[in-house]
Protein backbone atom coordinates (compact mmCIF):
# COMPACT_ATOMS: atom_id res chain seq x y z
CA UNK A 1 0.00 0.00 0.00
CA UNK A 2 1.38 3.46 -1.26
CA UNK A 3 0.53 6.51 1.20
CA UNK A 4 0.91 9.29 -1.28
CA UNK A 5 -1.65 12.02 -2.34
CA UNK A 6 -2.00 11.88 -6.05
CA UNK A 7 -4.45 14.76 -7.97
CA UNK A 8 -7.12 13.69 -10.07
CA UNK A 9 -8.53 17.28 -10.82
CA UNK A 10 -8.98 17.01 -14.75
CA UNK A 11 -11.87 14.74 -15.88
CA UNK A 12 -10.34 14.55 -19.29
CA UNK A 13 -11.97 12.34 -21.56
CA UNK A 14 -9.50 9.43 -22.75
CA UNK A 15 -8.76 7.02 -25.95
CA UNK A 16 -10.80 4.19 -25.29
CA UNK A 17 -8.48 2.40 -27.78
CA UNK A 18 -6.31 2.13 -24.85
CA UNK A 19 -8.18 -0.85 -23.93
CA UNK A 20 -7.22 -1.25 -20.14
CA UNK A 21 -7.66 -3.98 -18.72
CA UNK A 22 -7.33 -2.41 -14.97
CA UNK A 23 -8.77 0.27 -13.91
CA UNK A 24 -8.19 2.33 -11.09
CA UNK A 25 -11.71 2.07 -9.10
CA UNK A 26 -12.38 5.66 -7.09
CA UNK A 27 -14.05 5.13 -3.74
CA UNK A 28 -15.48 8.27 -2.23
CA UNK A 29 -17.45 6.43 0.63
CA UNK A 30 -17.50 3.31 2.76
CA UNK A 31 -15.47 1.48 -0.01
CA UNK A 32 -12.39 4.21 0.91
CA UNK A 33 -11.71 0.86 3.66
CA UNK A 34 -10.34 -2.59 1.97
CA UNK A 35 -12.39 -4.91 4.12
CA UNK A 36 -15.08 -2.80 3.31
CA UNK A 37 -14.55 -3.47 -1.05
CA UNK A 38 -13.50 -6.98 -0.07
CA UNK A 39 -17.14 -7.28 1.14
CA UNK A 40 -18.18 -6.47 -2.52
CA UNK A 41 -15.62 -8.81 -4.22
CA UNK A 42 -16.07 -11.94 -1.76
CA UNK A 43 -19.37 -11.97 -1.46
CA UNK A 44 -19.92 -11.11 2.41
CA UNK A 45 -21.85 -8.29 4.23
CA UNK A 46 -20.45 -5.69 5.73
CA UNK A 47 -23.15 -5.00 8.57
CA UNK A 48 -23.75 -7.50 11.09
CA UNK A 49 -27.19 -9.84 9.97
CA UNK A 50 -27.18 -7.91 6.97
CA UNK A 51 -27.74 -9.23 3.57
CA UNK A 52 -24.43 -10.97 1.80
CA UNK A 53 -23.44 -9.16 -1.56
CA UNK A 54 -23.70 -11.64 -4.32
CA UNK A 55 -19.77 -11.23 -4.99
CA UNK A 56 -17.76 -10.99 -8.21
CA UNK A 57 -16.65 -13.12 -10.41
CA UNK A 58 -12.69 -12.71 -9.41
CA UNK A 59 -12.50 -12.33 -5.87
CA UNK A 60 -8.93 -11.58 -5.41
CA UNK A 61 -8.06 -7.92 -3.64
CA UNK A 62 -6.82 -5.23 -5.56
CA UNK A 63 -3.12 -5.02 -6.49
CA UNK A 64 -2.83 -1.70 -4.95
CA UNK A 65 -3.98 1.35 -3.50
CA UNK A 66 -3.42 5.21 -3.46
CA UNK A 67 -4.67 7.95 -1.75
CA UNK A 68 -6.15 10.68 -4.14
CA UNK A 69 -7.76 14.15 -4.07
CA UNK A 70 -10.03 15.12 -6.79
CA UNK A 71 -12.20 18.74 -7.58
CA UNK A 72 -15.51 16.48 -7.91
CA UNK A 73 -17.47 16.76 -5.23
CA UNK A 74 -18.13 14.27 -2.35
CA UNK A 75 -21.58 15.00 -0.27
CA UNK A 76 -24.17 12.85 0.94
CA UNK A 77 -27.89 12.35 -0.13
CA UNK A 78 -30.84 10.10 0.97
CA UNK A 79 -32.49 8.97 4.09
CA UNK A 80 -31.73 5.00 4.50
CA UNK A 81 -28.82 2.49 3.74
CA UNK A 82 -27.30 -0.76 5.23
CA UNK A 83 -25.52 2.03 7.10
CA UNK A 84 -28.75 3.23 9.10
CA UNK A 85 -30.16 6.33 9.14
CA UNK A 86 -29.07 8.75 7.29
CA UNK A 87 -27.37 9.69 3.92
CA UNK A 88 -25.13 8.06 1.79
CA UNK A 89 -22.29 9.23 -0.57
CA UNK A 90 -22.23 10.56 -4.01
CA UNK A 91 -19.65 12.41 -6.11
CA UNK A 92 -20.81 15.11 -8.51
CA UNK A 93 -20.35 14.27 -11.90
CA UNK A 94 -18.75 17.39 -12.94
CA UNK A 95 -16.00 19.24 -11.22
CA UNK A 96 -17.45 21.73 -8.32
CA UNK A 97 -13.74 23.29 -7.41
CA UNK A 98 -13.47 21.18 -4.09
CA UNK A 99 -10.85 19.02 -2.47
CA UNK A 100 -12.14 15.83 -1.55
CA UNK A 101 -10.52 12.66 -0.54
CA UNK A 102 -10.54 9.27 -3.05
CA UNK A 103 -9.06 5.86 -2.41
CA UNK A 104 -8.19 4.33 -6.17
CA UNK A 105 -7.97 0.99 -6.11
CA UNK A 106 -6.58 -1.19 -9.09
CA UNK A 107 -8.58 -3.38 -10.22
CA UNK A 108 -9.40 -5.30 -13.24
CA UNK A 109 -11.94 -4.70 -15.44
CA UNK A 110 -13.92 -7.32 -14.64
CA UNK A 111 -13.84 -6.52 -10.97
CA UNK A 112 -15.02 -2.47 -11.52
CA UNK A 113 -17.92 -4.03 -13.49
CA UNK A 114 -18.98 -6.19 -10.45
CA UNK A 115 -18.47 -4.20 -8.03
CA UNK A 116 -20.35 -1.26 -10.31
CA UNK A 117 -23.81 -3.96 -10.80
CA UNK A 118 -23.94 -4.38 -7.15
CA UNK A 119 -23.47 -1.22 -5.99
CA UNK A 120 -26.80 -0.63 -8.41
CA UNK A 121 -28.73 -3.11 -6.51
CA UNK A 122 -28.70 -5.51 -10.01
CA UNK A 123 -27.04 -9.20 -10.53
CA UNK A 124 -23.76 -9.46 -11.56
CA UNK A 125 -23.75 -10.09 -15.23
CA UNK A 126 -26.74 -8.33 -15.78
CA UNK A 127 -25.86 -5.00 -17.46
CA UNK A 128 -23.39 -4.01 -19.92
CA UNK A 129 -20.94 -1.38 -18.38
CA UNK A 130 -19.75 0.28 -21.97
CA UNK A 131 -16.60 1.41 -20.00
CA UNK A 132 -15.21 2.52 -23.49
CA UNK A 133 -17.99 5.02 -23.63
CA UNK A 134 -17.37 5.83 -20.16
CA UNK A 135 -13.78 6.51 -20.87
CA UNK A 136 -14.37 8.57 -24.34
CA UNK A 137 -17.02 10.50 -23.04
CA UNK A 138 -16.08 11.37 -19.53
CA UNK A 139 -19.03 9.61 -18.19
CA UNK A 140 -22.39 7.37 -19.26
CA UNK A 141 -26.06 6.54 -18.09
CA UNK A 142 -25.47 2.88 -17.86
CA UNK A 143 -28.97 2.28 -15.47
CA UNK A 144 -31.52 5.20 -15.45
CA UNK A 145 -33.21 6.22 -12.45
CA UNK A 146 -30.27 3.96 -10.44
CA UNK A 147 -28.93 5.79 -7.29
CA UNK A 148 -25.37 4.41 -8.50
CA UNK A 149 -26.08 4.02 -12.05
CA UNK A 150 -23.81 6.53 -13.94
CA UNK A 151 -20.33 5.80 -14.99
CA UNK A 152 -17.92 8.57 -14.31
CA UNK A 153 -14.29 8.85 -15.44
CA UNK A 154 -12.45 11.44 -13.56
CA UNK A 155 -8.92 10.92 -15.53
CA UNK A 156 -6.05 8.76 -15.94
CA UNK A 157 -3.19 7.96 -13.49
CA UNK A 158 -0.15 5.59 -14.24
CA UNK A 159 -1.46 5.33 -17.54
CA UNK A 160 -5.11 3.92 -15.94
CA UNK A 161 -8.35 5.16 -16.83
CA UNK A 162 -9.90 6.20 -13.10
CA UNK A 163 -13.51 5.80 -12.60
CA UNK A 164 -16.08 5.78 -10.27
CA UNK A 165 -20.07 5.65 -10.64
CA UNK A 166 -22.73 8.23 -8.86
CA UNK A 167 -26.17 9.25 -9.97
CA UNK A 168 -27.37 10.67 -13.26
CA UNK A 169 -27.66 14.06 -11.73
CA UNK A 170 -26.88 15.93 -8.40
CA UNK A 171 -29.07 14.90 -5.55
CA UNK A 172 -30.91 17.66 -3.89
CA UNK A 173 -31.97 15.66 -0.51
CA UNK A 174 -28.78 16.33 0.79
CA UNK A 175 -28.57 14.79 4.61
CA UNK A 176 -25.61 13.91 7.34
CA UNK A 177 -24.35 10.50 6.87
CA UNK A 178 -25.22 8.05 9.90
CA UNK A 179 -22.46 7.57 12.48
CA UNK A 180 -21.67 3.84 11.66
CA UNK A 181 -21.04 5.01 7.88
CA UNK A 182 -19.06 8.44 8.62
CA UNK A 183 -16.85 6.02 10.72
CA UNK A 184 -16.16 4.11 8.04
CA UNK A 185 -15.40 6.39 5.92
CA UNK A 186 -12.93 8.04 8.49
CA UNK A 187 -11.13 4.54 9.06
CA UNK A 188 -10.51 4.37 5.58
CA UNK A 189 -9.05 7.35 4.98
CA UNK A 190 -6.99 6.76 8.37
CA UNK A 191 -5.85 3.30 6.60
CA UNK A 192 -4.08 5.57 3.77
CA UNK A 193 -1.91 7.65 6.18
CA UNK A 194 -4.65 10.32 6.71
CA UNK A 195 -4.88 11.76 10.32
CA UNK A 196 -7.60 10.44 12.87
CA UNK A 197 -8.61 13.96 13.50
CA UNK A 198 -8.62 14.80 10.01
CA UNK A 199 -10.43 12.21 8.55
CA UNK A 200 -13.36 13.08 10.91
CA UNK A 201 -13.54 16.55 10.85
CA UNK A 202 -13.25 15.48 6.78
CA UNK A 203 -16.41 13.49 6.84
CA UNK A 204 -17.80 16.49 9.33
CA UNK A 205 -17.27 18.72 6.56
CA UNK A 206 -18.71 16.59 4.10
CA UNK A 207 -22.13 16.08 6.41
CA UNK A 208 -22.69 20.30 6.81
CA UNK A 209 -22.50 20.57 2.83
CA UNK A 210 -25.86 22.29 1.75
CA UNK A 211 -25.35 23.10 -1.54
Amino acid sequence: MIFCIVEVFNRTPIDARIGSERIWYACYGSNLSRWRLMCYLEGTSPTEGGNPHEGAKESSPPRRSLLAKTGHRVYFAGSKSRWGEGGFGFITREPAGADCYLVLWDLSREQFEDVFMMEAGVAVGSVDVPLEEIWDKGEAVVIPGNAYGTGVCLGVYDSMPVCTFTCESDREDVNPPSALYAKVIADGLVDHGVDREEAENYVKRLAHFRS
